[in-house]
């Protein structure tokens, strides 16, 4: 059975039955089934729409400032999902509205539409802050750290795809045991984190002229999730930046990601990464 929660629009603050703590939805779903990891840490971003598939995936579709759009995967790392496998195939030809469509098996709902439109508005060039590129915001990569494990062959077969983009690019980083992120000023960048040991704290962020913003944050994911973060279409160049914020004991992690540095001003253009 596949659960779908409703979100609630108040004074234009998007409200879910995962803003507090171990809420129940009117159907009666305890959040604990995510393992503690349906309440946003740090967060800024509103929820448009959620969804939580019968294999415990789930997405939260998030709006934050200036039109960026993405949708926030929590799911048991290996674990099969039929729905989201239809979804990730679906969004190739629909975007966002026929992920979500694949995923829930119903009709976007209207805030999730609306956000959608408004993404695909935002300008390529866009004025940002004075110090947006100060040596601080230079492109970060991970330090090399050495193999803590075997990988399949194929682990770092990444597919960053769009209809129309230029540059596209992926980072593989399997075992890694610090605080690793990913920070470059791109059109569009998406990212998954397995925590192989746990827990990791992990987050998304992003900058405009108004400064950083995180709509996605995850606190202790434990052992044996995955996180995976992932933007609509938007032909707006900004920082962007996955990140391990926390990782008391140097917990071992992979980190795979991908993303266009170009991608063409086009009506309706969606793009996605996929994994192995």
């Amino acid at each position: 059975m596949l659960k779908v929660l409703f979100p609630v629009v108040l004074s234009g603050l998007v409200v879910t039955a995962f803003g507090c703590a171990a809420p129940v939805d009117e159907a009666g779903v305890d959040e604990s089934a995510l393992g503690g990891l349906a309440a946003p840490s740090g967060a800024d971003g509103d929820v448009v729409a959620v969804v939580e598939t019968s294999a415990g995936t789930r997405a939260r579709f998030i709006l934050g400032e200036g039109n960026e759009l993405g949708v926030e995967l929590v799911y048991r790392t290996g674990l099969a999902d039929p729905a989201l496998d239809a979804a990730r195939d679906r969004q190739r030809t629909g975007g966002f509205i026929g992920y979500y469509e694949a995923l829930a098996g119903r009709t976007a709902p209207a805030t999730l539409r609306e956000a959608v439109r408004v993404a695909s508005l935002a300008a390529r060039e866009e004025t940002t802050s004075v110090d947006s590129e100060v040596e601080s915001d230079l492109s970060l990569v991970a330090p090399s750290s050495p193999s803590a494990a075997a990988i399949p062959g194929n682990f770092c077969d990444i597919d960053a795809w769009a209809h129309n983009s230029g540059a596209p690019f992926t980072r593989c980083w399997p075992n890694m045991n610090s605080t690793t992120k990913l920070k470059k000023k791109v059109d569009h960048l998406g990212c998954r984190i397995d925590a192989i040991q746990g827990p990791i704290s992990i987050r998304y962020k992003y900058k405009t002229a108004s400064g950083w913003h995180t709509p996605t944050s995850i606190a202790n994911m434990p052992a044996g999730w995955t996180f995976e973060w992932n933007g609509a279409y938007q032909y707006a160049k900004r920082w962007r930046e996955c990140h391990v914020f926390a990782n008391a004991g140097n917990k071992v992690h992979h980190l795979r990601a991908g993303g266009h540095e170009n991608l063409g001003a086009l009506p309706f253009n969606p793009s996605g990464v996929d994994y192995p």
